[in-house]
């Protein structure tokens, strides 16, 4: 099977659906200019530093919830 890219614009229309019907769902959309399915520094090709530490503080904060 082919893996291919959904562009921005749809999958923003599509997080913004699922958001729709519960306001209150933890969704947060971020948009990295020129990065592709890896989340790459267009000019180096690494993993960009600013989305590894959005994960990592989403995941800090989701371990830091009460049940």
């Amino acid at each position: 099977r082919e893996d291919k890219n959904v562009p921005v614009a749809a999958s923003v229309a599509r997080l913004e659906a699922v958001r729709r019907p519960n306001p209150k769902a933890d969704i947060t959309i971020l948009v990295y200019e020129g990065s592709g399915h890896l989340i790459e520094d267009p000019g180096t090709k690494w993993t960009r530093e600013e989305a590894l530490q959005t994960i990592a503080d989403w995941i800090h904060r989701a371990a830091a919830r009460p049940e």
